[in-house]
């Protein structure tokens, strides 16, 4: 088994030599800044998924493009007072999907229903399909069959 020695290195580069020694029998030490030699066995480390600099890559945000239909037209006209982050834009918003337990316990009446009844019902169907973030745009075409449609 042959070392490869590294002092000082930049992140990148041992996740470079890393990943050369997980293909290989070699191991790879490395020192800490307090003098410590740390030492990984080929073949003990694989990659981080997404790329062999994870420190520099983007983060991205699933989103789901979908139509303003899925709103009425009061929920739509006040979605900037809704409980998630909203962004509006010219044909519509940009709405953070945000857990169920984050949203404000009311209790409705008999004869109102609960404020943004549709947009919550929007954004769990949003979530359980992974999405972080929904653009709500007047041009979208994209629907949930499970959720009704409205006319603007």
């Amino acid at each position: 088994m042959q070392t490869i020695q590294l002092s000082g290195a930049s992140l990148a580069s041992l996740i470079h030599d890393l990943e050369h020694a997980a293909d290989t029998d070699q191991s790879v030490s490395f020192c800490l800044e307090n003098g410590l030699t740390v030492k990984i066995g080929g073949g003990l480390w694989s990659p981080p998924i997404g790329g062999p600099d994870p420190v520099n890559q983007p983060t991205l945000y699933p989103y789901l493009d979908l139509s303003t239909a899925l709103l009425p037209a009061h929920e739509l006209r006040d979605i900037e007072q809704a409980p998630p982050t909203v962004i509006p834009h010219e044909y519509g918003a940009w709405i953070h999907v945000m857990d169920d337990d984050d949203w404000p316990q009311e209790e409705p009446t008999s004869t109102t229903p609960p404020p943004f009844a549709h947009l919550r019902a929007v954004l769990e169907a949003a979530s359980a399909l992974g999405a972080q973030w929904i653009n709500l745009d007047s041009d979208g075409l994209d629907v949930l069959e499970s959720l009704p449609t409205f006319e603007h």
